[in-house]
């Protein structure tokens, strides 16, 4: 099957390979006279080879492990950058700090995306720029040594010039009465500050030319144009679903059916954050408004949907299968063995700026085995004292890649192998 098929995508042309996401069809798979030869490593007690290799391929579908190392590479940190961009973050009591990437747990990028650009090793006539946190208003400030009145020093956040260098500029410091906090901004802020010092100085744009945008930074930027994402439905290791934009979580994989709506990754006039809450009793996430019900606790906002129905909304409700003990958000029918329950939110069924694009995972090939007959199955059992062979019965699949979820190569070949095992 995995030369056959690679031959048929070799011979199609390229521009057809271009085209968007390219599903393989395979109505009938028919295996004849197939010998396991199982050889147990020990006298009585042991493995077959066949089980070592499952063992070694893993416990889950090979394209989840996949996906696992490929979100683990590029998670690895990179060398540090002697000049690196600092942003601005929004924590998730709705305070500003200011830091490199990556965000930390619970912050998102600030929408107005103000960054400088600061040493994150000391040289000379730089010093250490600390993160004090205030206890009465409970939020940071950036600068120098010492502390004010009701600070306690934390780290040290980046390198920056007390007296203005060359190729610098001052990064004021000003507080807002009104949210209660230091705000840092190259010119005059655009809030009625009641004072604003210089907090230090640091560069407007990168003096050697190295550092990169931030996922972040880059995100937001897409978002201030475009508001709208687009939320997939993902399969992840236990067979449930979540949903939220790309890319997947780790060990998830896209479902094949490539089912979507569209929503908004930031906030705007009548929306609410949808949250993504992990259920302790079922092992799943669920997705929808605050509160959490009973066995779930919070975990962050996944996209931004209406309450109320909009002109151009339909409902997405939440559906329960009783079988998979597994939640799912979508428009109308439900999926086969689901019950419709309560409306979860409003969301578009197209997109209604036209200017989102689908991600890679979207456009990957989905290969669907449908009928599958394996006949005259024999296995040879083989240990160092013994041996034996037996018929083993047929093997029939009436839809294999819907029975197994099996869509790409790995799948396919890893569900053979344990079928036969």
């Amino acid at each position: 099957i995995d030369i056959s098929l690679r031959k048929l995508l070799k011979s199609l042309p390229n521009w057809f390979l271009g085209r968007g996401r390219l599903e393989v069809e395979l109505q009938e798979v028919k295996m004849q006279g197939v010998e396991a030869i199982l050889e147990i490593q020990g006298y009585v007690m042991g493995k077959s080879n066949m089980q070592w290799v499952l063992d070694f391929m893993g416990t889950h579908r090979p394209s989840v492990l996949q996906a696992c190392d490929q979100l683990r590479l590029r998670g690895k940190k990179t060398k540090q950058l002697e000049v690196d961009a600092v942003y601005a973050w929004r924590s998730s009591s709705g305070k500003n700090t200011y830091h490199p990437a990556p965000r930390r747990k619970g912050e998102a990028i600030d929408e107005s995306l103000f960054h400088f650009f600061a040493y994150t090793v000391q040289k000379p006539e730089t010093e250490p720029v600390y993160a004090f946190k205030h206890h009465l208003y409970q939020e940071h400030s950036l600068h120098f040594e010492p502390a004010s009145f009701g600070e306690t020093k934390g780290d040290v956040q980046f390198y920056a010039f007390r007296q203005q260098a060359e190729g610098t500029e001052p990064v004021y410091d000003s507080w807002d009465e009104e949210r209660r906090e230091h705000i840092l901004h190259f010119d005059g802020p655009d809030f009625r500050a009641t004072r604003t010092t210089t907090a230090f100085y640091a560069f407007r744009t990168d003096p050697v030319g190295k550092a990169t945008e931030a996922d972040d930074f880059k995100r937001q930027k897409v978002l201030n144009d475009c508001p709208i994402v687009r939320v997939y439905t993902w399969r992840t290791v236990k067979d449930k679903h979540t949903f939220h934009e790309a890319p997947p979580w780790m060990g998830e994989d896209i479902d094949h059916r490539l089912y979507k709506f569209f929503a908004y990754g930031k906030q705007v006039p009548d929306t609410e954050p949808i949250w993504s809450f992990w259920n302790m009793l079922t092992e799943e996430h669920t997705f929808h408004f605050e509160p959490a019900v009973s066995g779930e606790f919070k975990r962050y906002i996944v996209f931004y949907a209406f309450r109320e129905q909009k002109p151009g909304t339909e409902p997405v409700f939440t559906f329960w299968n009783e079988a998979s003990k597994d939640h799912t958000v979508h428009f109308d029918p439900a999926w086969n063995g689901e019950q419709k329950q309560e409306v979860a939110f409003y969301a578009y069924r197209k997109d209604p700026t036209g200017k989102t694009k689908p991600p890679p995972e979207a456009k990957k090939m989905s290969i669907n085995v449908r009928k599958v007959s394996i006949r005259d199955i024999r296995a040879k059992v083989a240990t160092k004292l013994a041996e034996a062979a037996v018929n083993v019965g047929d093997i029939h699949y009436a839809n294999f890649s819907e029975e197994k979820s099996a869509h790409c190569w790995s799948d396919i070949v890893w569900n053979f192998i344990s079928g036969l095992a």
